[in-house]
């Protein structure tokens, strides 16, 4: 009997907040289309200060933190998601622990802007560190204006190797029809100009090397 082949493990980081909820709703939904199971991640890690002036301890902590993800996951995909959900509590940084959260991943997804972000922020602090260091592509998701939207996609696509372009022009693709269902009809198109300029580049790099191999025989 043939052993069945693992699914595609789609990352994506929780910390209560709104944008969080909108990244852990968008990689439900690409699970859905992939057949990927979604890793709700939540880091915690204990601040320094609570060692000079202590209100809580290590325990409090982690709790706060495993309340924090439950309920943004119920929040997000209600109390019986129709995707394989396995939710996760890391004690480390957010930014770190999600890098390396996804090194056995496929796809990363976060919020654009996250706990202790400034608002104003185009690409949070967690967000940019995802892009620059993550070993796989990474799909930012945003509930601000079209501006905003146009800065994340950009920035995202220019912080990330070229090796990972072709699934994040994919991710994109799909981030647009959900973007449409939502009626959110601008960011929809922000993101699908974006996958389109990714194919583009895509093909003209084929392209120069290609003619660059003819010169050379």
């Amino acid at each position: 009997m043939a052993a069945t082949a693992p699914r595609p493990v789609i990352v994506a980081g929780v910390d209560g907040f709104n944008d969080s909820k909108e990244a852990l709703r968008w990689a439900a939904r690409q699970a859905r289309l992939t057949g990927a199971e979604v890793h709700a991640v939540t880091a915690w890690h204990v601040p320094f200060r609570i060692y000079a002036m202590p209100s809580h301890n290590e325990a409090d902590y982690a709790r706060d933190a495993r309340q924090t993800l439950d309920t943004a996951v119920r929040d997000a995909l209600g109390p019986d998601p129709d995707v394989p959900v396995v939710t996760r509590l890391v004690q480390q940084r957010p930014a770190i622990a999600l890098v390396e959260e996804a090194a056995h991943a496929d796809l990363l997804v976060v919020g654009v802007r996250g706990h202790g972000e400034l608002p104003g922020m185009h690409l949070g602090a967690v967000a940019s560190y995802c892009t620059h260091h993550a070993p796989c592509p990474v799909v930012v998701v945003h509930q601000a204006g079209l501006k905003d939207a146009v800065t994340a996609y950009r920035e995202l696509t220019a912080a990330q190797p070229v090796a990972f372009r072709p699934e994040l022009a994919e991710a994109l693709t799909n981030q647009s029809v959900q973007l449409a269902e939502l009626g959110r009809w601008e960011e929809a198109l922000t993101a699908i100009e974006e996958a389109v300029a990714i194919r583009r580049e895509l093909v003209a790099a084929g392209r120069m090397r290609s003619g660059l191999a003819a010169r050379q025989r």
